[in-house]
C-alpha cells in the first residue's frame, strides 16, 4: 500500500522512528499513539503495518476535546 500521509494536514516529521518500530516489532504487538490530531503520523503507521504483513493492533486516543 502506497503512504498516503503527505495529503493529511498536521505534522509528523519522525518516520524513522514509526519504521523502526514496526520492523522491531512482534507478532501480536499493541501499539498506541497518544495525541493524533487529524492522523497524519496515525495514516502513516498503518500503512507500515499493512506493509509489514505482521498482526500488530494499533489504537489512537487524542486528548482535545475540540478539532478545527
Amino acid at each position: 500500500m502506497e503512504h498516503f500521509h503527505q495529503d493529511i494536514p498536521g505534522w509528523f516529521s519522525y518516520e524513522y522512528i514509526y519504521k523502526n518500530m514496526v520492523e522491531q516489532a512482534d507478532e501480536d504487538s499493541l501499539f498506541v499513539e497518544i495525541g493524533s490530531y487529524k492522523g497524519k503520523s496515525a495514516a502513516y503507521m498503518a500503512v507500515d503495518i499493512i506493509n509489514s504483513g505482521k498482526n500488530i493492533k494499533f489504537e489512537c486516543i487524542d486528548p482535545w476535546s475540540s478539532w478545527d
